[in-house]
């Protein structure tokens, strides 16, 4: 396993790079001294369009005015100041300081020292330096000039001077100076500006900033809500930066909802009012990268840093930012090589620009120090680190963010090479002051609570582990839930990888076996419960919340989203060449159905309260429980190794273990281990080929399920939660050759996918309708996808119909070219689904997407549909008030098994779209034998509403015709309600 490390992004923050005044009101002049004059024009004119022909212009002016020729003609200090712009703009700082210098020179010669002239010129001498990073100088310049400013007998310039001192102390770590004249400043705006909204809004823009970066956030919050709020109609400019600023508060709380929302609608607002300020996107195009990079969607961070790339095109100081961020993403996708070319590039550029001690700088070189680590030269990185943390501790100060995330990053180092003692002082030196900064339910402090347990793990002191590993899941969890509600799938998916690794490394340690029958594995199993299908869960409660809802233009936005999820899955099984003939591009197709998920979840955030997952422990679900029954949990997990010979490493072994819990109705746990070198695959291998031959299973019950049948004593029906490779078994079958009875013979069990499913088990009204179908025409569907016509499921089509119609159901039977792909995806308000069709799972993931991969074959008809239906695009069907989905084509049950989300095939598909009850099958079936039982099921289901006794009464019945579990078992029952 990689380990974390605290990348530094380039902040941007700023509406304009620059503030320096333009001397544009010269001395007039005569005859051939219009020389000086026209090239300072041509200068200034050009500076934009042509950066060779501005350099060639702004230096013959140069030489000229140095020579003295221009003397006599122009307003000379004026004119070296505004050279100094041009040389600026040009992003040569060593020329605009000369010319810069060189006008203040002149200056002092023709004023008095105390002069108010002299202000314009020292306010020019410090924003450049303090742009380059000159701090100490740029700070004395502005102490000259303030000493001077108020004399200017302007309000206005006194407050102008003031805001740019705060900004100056503030970006210069120097918060308490930034603080005295902020409230300075305050006090002023009341005495001469208390009717101005524009200045007040200004003045609450830069405090929430200041408070933002100190870790005040509550005192940032109330300034900047409060700035938005009086800018909002009136300064619209102003007003865009109040919400950039709002934004970036929101992301550091970790409330990534409310500022993708402020910042995607801040990107519209800037391209819509004002298109060709391109300069004003910047801050907020860097703010949604490093949002969306913290949630794991480098696609998303990467497109968005790629267009401040673009807008940096047109401005040289942008420029390194960019090439910075997109390095970043870079490294976290293995690409080093250009990882490292844009850090070193980045470095250059920065070192032009600033000097090597500025925080711009520093970050790039943490990141470069990063990458020389991931390529294994940990003491060059760590020269790397130590020259950023000397830089931090100028720079910031030892009580700062930064400076303990780089003191994370240099104990990373030292425990790679072994020095374990050294990198758990640093570690816990970092995680004191991101408490004291952050608070202790931030994501960087867990981040930090997770190495130091990585270290106490090493050192031995498992208990002191155990005890950061759960603080810091605690964190993560609690922050899993509040934002998932308004995340993509996509972008679900890719930030719990990451939980998933910290809640795996906890809980192979918890459930070793020193620990398995302690607290510790009750916490793990609690996490788990919580965790376990979380992906499924948010979809399954997003879903209900959009189709009870009452906003018609929610509920059409999400019909229009299933749509495009059903043309997106279209173009992913299509050629290249039939979806150029269409039309169809994937990316487009992609993007516009994300951008609608996405608006989808903003519009469900504001009922956010009605999808927030609660944390339940074992002990809820066991007051849950019904009388005579019991539930099993099987969690997979890896065993986490650390070694540390001569340099630390960590990482997970490739072979899962399992363990057990039973949660009993009267508060009891029981827990089932299986030794170290267990081989699972070997003995569910066994139990596939004893199907497959149909001969007698002696093994699987004793290797399975022996130690857990022990515990099951009095219980009527047992609630199954399986993990990894249990997924794909049926323990009813499981044959005990000592007492020569199956599972099934003591207990029924039904499938559910989390101990949750227990707890949050609401009634449904379910709609007294069904569909049938049976038999789709093959014929016409592509070359490679015909198969052999099903008769024997047309007529169980028909047969299920009889039935339910003769009992009071309304039905609707699809046979042969009436059951169609798209016929299919129009069905709604079906009580009842029942399909018998082939269906088809491949091992072989198409565009990294397993729901590609298993589906059912229906009739292509005269549409352009190619008659898959893939659980893709099952997941996007109506099922709301469906009480029963029975899939009777073979090896429908089968999927890719993802641990801690279970199977990503049909049977997840069709519980996301909202059926309550699944019937579906893990082996291969005769058509013959198919349709008699599902005769017996739904003669026993019209006659009992519970879909588990029907589903239970008919497989006995049906057990005393077929024997063979091969064909009594093959069916399953999998049950969400």
């Amino acid at each position: 396993m990689a380990p974390y490390f605290g990348y530094f992004f380039t902040v941007i923050q700023f509406l304009a790079k620059f503030s320096l005044f333009v001397f544009l009101s010269l001395m007039p002049f005569i005859g051939s001294s219009q020389q000086c004059l026209q090239l300072l024009d041509s200068a200034q004119l050009m500076m934009k369009a042509n950066a060779v022909i501005t350099t060639k212009v702004a230096n013959k002016l140069k030489a000229l005015l140095d020579s003295g020729v221009c003397k006599d003609q122009i307003g000379y200090p004026e004119a070296y100041s505004s050279l100094g712009s041009v040389y600026m703009s040009l992003n040569q700082q060593s020329n605009a300081i000369a010319s810069l210098k060189s006008a203040l020179d002149l200056k002092l010669k023709e004023a008095d020292s105390t002069s108010i002239e002299l202000v314009p010129f020292y306010e020019n001498l410090f924003s450049i330096h303090k742009d380059v990073g000159n701090y100490r100088t740029a700070g004395n310049y502005l102490v000259k000039s303030s000493e001077l400013v108020g004399k200017t007998n302007s309000p206005l310039a006194y407050f102008n001077h003031l805001m740019r001192t705060i900004i100056f102390y503030r970006e210069t770590g120097q918060y308490d100076l930034s603080e005295k004249f902020l409230a300075e400043a305050e006090s002023y705006r009341e005495e001469f500006f208390s009717d101005n909204d524009s200045i007040k809004g200004v003045l609450l823009v830069e405090s929430g900033t200041l408070h933002t970066i100190d870790g005040r956030y509550e005192k940032a919050n109330e300034d900047l809500e409060r700035a938005v709020q009086i800018l909002r109609s009136s300064f619209p400019m102003i007003h865009t930066r109040a919400v950039d600023r709002l934004a970036k508060l929101k992301y550091k709380e970790g409330d990534f909802t409310t500022s993708e929302v402020e910042l995607l609608s801040n990107i519209n607002f800037k391209e819509t009012h004002f298109p060709d300020d391109t300069l004003l996107l910047v801050e907020s195009l860097n703010n949604l990268g490093l949002l969306y990079f913290r949630i794991n969607d480098l696609d998303n961070a990467k497109k968005y840093f790629q267009l401040l790339k673009k807008v940096g095109n047109n401005y040289n100081i942008i420029e390194p930012y960019a090439l910075n961020n997109l390095g970043v993403i870079s490294m976290r996708q293995g690409d080093f090589q250009n990882a490292k070319s844009n850090f070193q590039e980045c470095l250059v550029l920065f070192k032009q620009t600033f000097g090597t001690l500025h925080p711009d700088y520093s970050n790039t070189l943490n990141n470069l120090a990063g990458l020389t680590l991931a390529e294994g030269n940990p003491q060059r990185a760590l020269s790397y680190y130590t020259q950023v943390l000397d830089s931090d501790r100028v720079l910031y100060g030892t009580n700062h963010i930064n400076y303990a995330t780089t003191l994370s990053n240099v104990s990373r180092v030292y425990k790679l090479l072994g020095y374990t003692d050294m990198s758990t002082r640093l570690l816990n030196e970092s995680s004191v002051i991101k408490r004291k900064v952050l608070g202790s339910q931030h994501h960087l402090y867990a981040e930090s609570i997770k190495e130091l347990g990585v270290n106490l793990l090493a050192k031995g002191d498992t208990m002191r582990a155990l005890t950061y590993f759960d603080s810091a899941l605690q964190i993560d969890v609690r922050h899993m839930y509040d934002v998932f509600p308004v995340l993509t799938d996509r972008q679900r998916t890719l930030f719990y990888n990451d939980i998933r690794i910290d809640l795996q490394r906890f809980s192979s340690v918890s459930f070793s076996e020193n620990y398995f029958n302690t607290v510790w594995a009750e916490k793990a199993l609690n996490f788990n419960i919580n965790t376990k299908s979380a992906l499924f869960y948010t979809s399954d409660k997003l879903r209900l919340l959009v189709t009870n809802s009452y906003d018609t233009k929610l509920r059409n936005k999400y019909i229009l989203w299933r749509e495009k999820k059903f043309e997106l899955a279209r173009a992913y099984l299509m050629t290249s060449a039939e979806r150029n003939r269409l039309g169809l591009e994937i990316t487009g197709l992609e993007e516009e159905t994300q951008q609608l998920e996405k608006e989808i979840g903003l519009s469900v955030g504001a009922f956010k309260d009605q999808v927030e997952n609660t944390f339940y422990s074992w002990e809820d679900i066991s007051n849950a429980l019904p009388d005579s029954t019991a539930l099993l949990e099987i969690l997979e997990f890896k065993d986490f190794e650390l070694r540390g010979d001569s340099a630390l490493s960590q990482g997970f072994v490739d072979e899962s273990r399992y363990v057990g819990f039973i949660i009993w109705p009267d508060g009891r746990l029981q827990r089932i281990s299986w030794p170290t070198g267990f081989d699972f695959t070997k003995f569910y291998k066994n139990y596939k080929n004893s199907l497959l031959f149909r001969v007698e299973d002696n093994t699987t019950y004793r290797a399975f399920w022996q130690a857990i049948d022990q515990k099951l004593e009095g219980i009527e029906k047992l609630y199954y939660a399986p993990d990894g490779i249990w997924h794909k078994m049926n323990p009813s079958i499981f044959y005990n050759p000592a007492k020569m009875e199956y599972v099934a013979d003591k207990y029924h069990t039904v499938v559910i996918t989390s101990g949750k499913d227990i707890i949050e088990n609401e009634e449904s009204n379910y709609y007294q309708t069904a569909t049938t179908i049976g038999n789709p025409d093959f014929s016409k569907n592509p070359a490679e996808i015909r198969l052999n016509q099903l008769p024997q499921a047309a007529d169980e089509a028909r047969d299920v119909s009889y039935i339910l119609g003769t009992n009071g159901w309304e039905t609707d039977t699809l046979i042969f070219d009436l059951a169609t792909e798209s016929r299919v995806k129009s069905i709604s308000r079906q009580g009842i689904l029942h399909i018998a069709t082939h269906g088809y799972f491949s091992s072989v993931i198409e565009d990294n997407n397993p729901l590609l991969n298993s589906g059912i074959v229906l009739s292509k008809g005269g549409s352009d549909q190619d008659g898959l239906l893939t659980a893709f695009e099952v997941i996007n069907l109506n099922l709301e008030g469906t009480k029963l989905v029975v899939l009777s084509a073979c090896e429908t049950g089968l999927g890719e098994v993802r641990n801690g989300e279970g199977v990503f095939g049909l049977q997840r598909a069709f519980l996301v779209a909202g059926a309550s009850h699944l019937v579906l099958s893990l082996l291969k079936v005769g058509d013959l034998e198919t349709r008699e039982f599902m005769n017996l099921f739904y003669s026993y289901l019209v006659d009992e509403p519970d879909v588990d006794k029907a589903f239970f009464e008919a497989r006995a019945a049906y057990r005393t015709i077929y024997p063979d579990p091969k064909e009594w078992g093959s069916f399953i029952l999998v049950s969400k309600k």
